[in-house]
């Protein structure tokens, strides 16, 4: 990463802390790259509002923008996107409607033939997540 930034501040933003597979997708390609261009400003500040013309950060200034994009609204709720009955005709869409609960984030109680990686409980929170996929994969 720091072959590909070189920009100071860029490394120190952007290079984890913890080794490889931890808790961080890699970049894709040309990412890295695309961050030094002379027609890419990288802004670490709080948004205050947006305008016609871009958005205004918390240091008072304005940065005009092409393309916001905002990335909340992510559907972490660990409910699955079809429906999946139970051994006892129960929706685990409504099983895990107020709090997803699993067996070693593999398992869901109650449907036997459904195995997951890395769903609730499971332990990528914590640890690499190489690490948990094959340790969760060995199990299985």
């Amino acid at each position: 990463m720091v072959k590909k930034l070189q920009n100071a501040t860029l490394e120190d933003k952007l290079i984890p802390k913890w080794s490889v597979g931890c808790r961080r997708l890699t970049p894709g390609i040309g990412y890295l790259e695309s961050l030094g261009t002379s027609n890419v400003e990288v802004v670490y500040r709080e948004i205050l509002k947006v305008t016609p013309k871009g958005c205004v950060c918390d240091d008072g200034q304005e940065h005009a923008l092409e393309a916001l994009i905002c990335s909340t609204g992510f559907d972490t709720s660990f409910k699955p996107r079809f429906p999946l009955i139970g051994m006892s005709g129960e929706n685990l869409r409504n099983e895990w409607a107020q709090e997803p609960a699993s067996y070693l984030g593999i398992a869901a109680s109650g449907f036997p033939n459904y195995i997951m990686f890395l769903d609730p409980n499971g332990p990528i929170g914590n640890g690499q997540v190489l690490t948990a996929i094959e340790a969760q994969a060995d199990y299985m």
